[in-house]
């Protein structure tokens, strides 16, 4: 990372404190104070050694106890007020962090995690978040202390003698001029302990993912040596990584004990001369020790910072990065429903093209059935439908406008999306299909479980559409979970529907219900349904027949059997 870079990145880190202008004022003023107080107790121990203990005088005595008494009550207070201020803009921060991210996350959409692993962004939800809120707990308000006390005890050190602070510039100067190579190792194995933490948890992620596939199939070992295997390669990097950490920490401690040795020999002959009172000498130890010590630290906290920083970058540029979308402004425009592809180029990987020039038009209220052998280009015609990926040429619209020019929340608010393996919280039923929608009342939530004909079988349970899930509805078999997924898209009242095989999982008399059903309700909507099942496409007005990104042929499902072309060979051969 350039110096201009970790800069920026520096900058954006505090400028979070911004968003909390009182509680960050707070925190500056009560780390202030404890910062000075720490460095009056010397100056304390100063008068009582020159002035009280000689001339026996009590009623200074007792000054000084009833002030250190005063002083010690607003020490606990302020203390409780950092560690409380402290925890409030760390928290605050998380949770910022957290929002911009998963925000970030929906404005990217799929195409991003198509080329970016899901394991690296799970990382800067765990492993960034974590370490770059250290800035606002630890690094920042002990950097401010720092320059509190530098700057206090560089102050009463040149009051007293001179040749202390030479003193400590002299042995501080050696230990940075030797720090950095040790540092470029510490650097330089963090960043390889980070990829490494990476590529574990991404290995972690994929093991989880797939456990039921590894399970089945006899694959455990595999999994579980490769999983061991990336945790030994971060094991490698994480413990080079201390030693050169512990290295520093050694040098730190050789030259604290030289300039403590320095320190005492000037001190010595300082007494002798009469230079320097006992008192003088007893406080100049303290500030002496203090200033060396947090001057080496500060060294440390700012490297900290750049290390912090490194984690921080991820989240910085990750939130940087830019959707080329020019939303229009008309979220008021009530929209018919018609889609259409014109001259659409797409491929995965920009080269091997799945479409080229391919057009297609569904009118407004029309229900269409895309068919076609896997690989066709059915999935990839839904994902462009849904302003997933963006076509490399041509356009796909909804009512003349591109899809990916309507504003985000609009398009989510007029289209319903049913998937093939969609995902169940754990939570309640009714809270899966209202899915923080409370305009959706109890009385719409019943009906659309109606129409997808789980009503019944909800009713049945001891508590109802109260039931909870579990995670990804696994209390649910497949049919349960897809014809909530049908229930929820239908609470949601969409003007246009998209289903990716949406009776896959349900058996010929169930399907036959549900799609009865489903035909009355989408009267008047534009749907657009993905299938393999031709017990499914023919509830449709229209079958589109796709093969190697081309529209082979399209028509009503009895009109394509009477022709008895491709479409009609395709039934034949047992395909479906």
């Amino acid at each position: 990372m350039s110096k201009t870079k970790l800069l920026s990145v520096i900058r954006w880190q505090f400028n979070h404190f911004k968003l909390f202008k009182v509680t960050s004022i707070v925190l500056f003023f009560v780390t202030c104070f404890l910062t000075v107080s720490e460095l009056v107790i010397p100056k304390f121990i100063n008068i009582i050694i020159d002035n009280v203990i000689p001339d026996k005088n009590v009623e200074l005595l007792f000054r000084c106890i009833i002030f250190l008494s005063i002083f010690v009550v607003l020490i606990v207070i302020a203390t409780f007020l950092q560690n409380k201020y402290e925890r409030i803009i760390k928290e605050s921060v998380t949770s910022v962090l957290i929002q911009e991210m998963i925000e970030q996350n929906y404005k990217l959409g799929v195409a991003y995690f198509t080329d970016n692993s899901v394991g690296r962004t799970l990382s800067m939800f765990t492993t960034d978040i974590q370490a770059t809120t250290r800035t606002y707990g630890e690094i920042a308000p002990f950097l401010l202390k720092v320059v509190v006390i530098i700057s206090i005890c560089v102050v009463m050190l040149l009051k007293s003698d001179f040749r202390l602070i030479i003193i400590v510039m002299i042995c501080f100067a050696l230990y940075s001029a030797i720090r950095p190579s040790i540092n470029k190792q510490i650097l330089k194995y963090l960043e390889e302990q980070a990829k490494s933490k990476y590529d574990f948890d991404q290995k972690v992620y994929d093991t989880l993912h797939a456990f039921d596939d590894i399970k089945t199939n006899g694959h455990r070992i595999w999994s579980v040596g490769g999983t061991i295997d990336k945790f030994k390669i971060y094991k490698k990097y994480k413990l080079s990584f201390l030693f050169w950490r512990f290295l520093s920490i050694g040098t730190n401690i050789v030259f604290g004990a030289l300039a403590n040795i320095l320190f005492y020999v000037v001190c010595y002959f300082a007494l002798l001369k009469g230079s320097m009172t006992l008192g003088s000498f007893v406080a100049n130890s303290f500030y002496f020790i203090i200033l060396y010590r947090y001057a080496v630290i500060a060294v440390g906290r700012m490297n900290d910072l750049v290390n912090v920083s490194k984690h921080a970058e991820r989240i910085y540029d990750y939130l940087k990065l830019e959707k080329d979308h020019k939303y229009t402004d008309n979220r008021n425009q009530l929209r018919s429903g018609e889609i259409e592809f014109k001259d659409v180029d797409f491929g995965y990987d920009g080269n091997n093209s799945i479409f080229n020039k391919f057009s297609m038009k569904i009118e407004a209220g029309e229900q269409i059935a895309i068919v076609g052998s896997s690989g066709s280009g059915k999935s990839t015609l839904f994902a462009l439908a849904l302003a997933f990926y963006e076509p490399y040429g041509g356009k796909v619209m909804l009512d003349g406008e591109c899809v990916s020019n309507i504003p985000p929340e609009e398009f989510r608010n007029i289209v319903g999306v049913v998937f093939s393996d969609t995902y169940m919280f754990n939570t309640s039923i009714k809270e899966n299909i209202r899915m923080g929608n409370l305009k959706i009342e109890m009385d719409d939530i019943i009906e659309a479980c109606k129409v997808a004909h789980i009503h019944d079988e909800i009713s049945k349970l001891s508590d109802g559409y109260d039931t909870i899930l579990g995670k990804d509805g696994i209390s649910f078999s497949g049919g349960q979970k897809q014809r909530l997924s049908i229930a929820r898209m239908i609470a949601h009242n969409p003007k246009v529907i998209f289903m990716d095989e949406p009776t896959s999982a349900l058996d010929n008399i169930i399907e036959k219900h549900v799609l009865k059903s489903l035909k009355n309700y989408i009267k008047g909507k534009t749907v657009l349904t993905i299938t393999h099942k031709i017990s499914t496409a023919r509830y449709s007005d229209r079958i589109i027949f796709l093969k190697n990104g081309k529209i082979v042929e399209t028509s009503k499902y009895e009109e394509l059997i009477e022709k008895k072309s491709e479409f009609y060979q395709w039934i034949k051969e047992g395909v479906v």
